[in-house]
């Protein structure tokens, strides 16, 4: 695929990317209310006991050391067999761990039950890792259509599966079985649709080739989890249940949010930039698109949350979660750098430097060590504030260090949205305005006129704050359904 033809493609690969993910959201949460009201609480506390187990080997496994097959210049056979042997291997060294720890973990929870569970749900970790270069592999030829096939039939499946099995009884093992279906669905599925031999033969060098990357970028994915940690610990610590319960209330807000709004462009970001990296025009013209289009979806979506938090939060949760708004709406504010800063990782990975972006999370871990812990004692939104400034220093250094991987200047990748940002801000201050004006109104429908008003606002003030854009995305829509003939100019600027 040449490079105008791949950029050509970003838009329709961010929407299969976008369907995945929105049909995996919808999926699971209807699959957590059906399930909650099936088997009860008891049970997903035991599952829980199992995936805090699991988390960091399914995090090591289901992607980072993936993404090599995606940045990798020239891809020999050689290294896809060797990423498959080191996928196959972790899992299997992980599964025995699980087993050999199982009797003891179930001692340490109390319940003999996770040492039952324990090494089945370990076990699910060779179908991950089976699939997960295929995934890749797929990720690279920029194949999002089969990605997002693949992810919604095993999600149907696993779903169709536990559901069965909790309406026959099956308890907690109704959790077990769905994620086993699907993660064995999955696996088959990739292998199938990604069509290459299944081949483990590599060379020492073929494994070295691959070591660098995969070393950074697990070094940074550690720093990630590492850095989420710190606060939580520490507002646990220092303030409480209740406090920590809205600090994790407000950032699992964000990052569905950030899921559903800003992920699908990460999924395509990375093999855009792997595949353009050679080709700086046309490479600076894709950071740019991504970027933008971005920033126009996010920027409207995390500054309107918070401007009717305050409605929504105690109208959907209850009057008891009113103390949460403010938290929530100092963390909704991180979209506004997660919305360009949430490519600088894919720009360094892409560009063949992780190493870069383990500096920047290992810059982002220092300054949350140093910044949370004094200011914890003045309250949550203390401590949220200390994350945004962490947010905004991160955000300029990771700018300075894509540009250094890229090319693509710093100072552009930071005001790249500008135009989104300024229609956002017009549509809070007539949201704002509204829900402080019409009180009379019950919250309900106050709710639902501010989140109507504001999509109608924001819509008129970016086309005429960024007339070219408003052009482009309604010519691409036209385009999509047939109506327009396709064009390569480029009103964006």
């Amino acid at each position: 695929m040449q490079a105008r033809d791949a950029i050509d493609s970003m838009p329709g690969s961010v929407a299969w990317a976008a369907a995945a993910k929105w049909f995996d959201v919808i999926a699971s949460t209807v699959t957590f209310i059906v399930l909650a009201a099936l088997i009860g609480p008891q049970a997903w506390g035991l599952y829980g006991m199992v995936l805090v187990v699991t988390t960091l080997p399914e995090a090591t496994i289901g992607g980072p050391l993936a993404e090599v097959l995606v940045q990798q210049r020239e891809l020999r056979p050689g290294h896809v067999a060797a990423a498959r042997a080191l996928h196959i291997g972790l899992a299997f060294v992980f599964a025995m761990l699980a087993v050999m720890a199982g009797p003891w973990i179930a001692a340490g929870f109390g319940h003999v039950e996770v040492g039952i569970l324990l090494p089945i749900i370990a076990a699910t970790l060779l179908p991950l890792a089976l699939g997960t270069p295929s995934t890749a592999l797929l990720q690279r030829k920029l194949r999002f259509k089969s990605i997002a096939v693949v992810d919604a039939a095993g999600t149907a499946l696993g779903t169709t599966v536990g559901i069965a099995v909790a309406l026959s009884g099956g308890g907690v093992w109704s959790l077990v079985w769905m994620e086993t279906t699907r993660r064995c669905v999955r696996a088959a599925a990739f292998l199938i649709a990604e069509g290459s031999p299944l081949s483990l033969k590599f060379s020492g060098q073929d494994m070295r080739d691959l070591t660098h990357f995969n070393l950074m970028t697990l070094a940074a994915q550690l720093l990630m989890k590492a850095d989420a940690t710190v606060p939580r610990l520490v507002v646990g610590a220092v303030l409480g249940p209740a406090a920590l319960g809205y600090f994790n209330f407000a950032y699992r807000l964000y990052e569905q949010a950030s899921a559903l709004v800003i992920a699908p462009f990460g999924a395509v970001a990375l093999p855009m930039v792997a595949r353009l990296r050679d080709d700086r025009e046309r490479l600076h013209e894709a950071i740019r698109k991504i970027m933008r289009a971005s920033a126009a979806a996010a920027y409207p979506a995390f500054i309107g949350a918070a401007v009717v938090a305050p409605i929504a939060i105690p109208l959907i949760l209850g009057e008891n979660w009113r103390p949460a708004v403010t938290v929530v709406q100092l963390v909704l504010l991180l979209g506004v750098r997660s919305a360009t800063n949430a490519y600088t990782g894919a720009i360094l990975r892409g560009c063949g430097r992780p190493e870069l972006q383990t500096a920047n999370m290992a810059v982002g871990f220092v300054i949350t060590c140093c910044l949370v812990p004094p200011v914890a004692g003045f309250g949550v939104e203390a401590v949220v504030l200390a994350m945004l400034a962490r947010a905004m220093v991160v955000w300029i250094v990771g700018a300075v260090l894509a540009e250094r991987a890229s090319g693509y200047r710093a100072v552009s990748q930071i005001v790249v949205g500008w135009r989104s940002l300024a229609a956002s801000l017009v549509m809070a201050s007539v949201v704002l305005l509204m829900t402080t004006e019409l009180t009379a109104l019950s919250p309900s429908w106050l709710l639902v006129l501010a989140v109507t008003a504001g999509i109608v606002v924001y819509a008129i003030a970016l086309a005429a704050l960024d007339r070219p854009a408003a052009r482009e995305a309604v010519s691409a829509l036209l385009r999509r359904v047939g109506r327009a003939p396709q064009r390569s100019g480029s009103g964006a600027r």
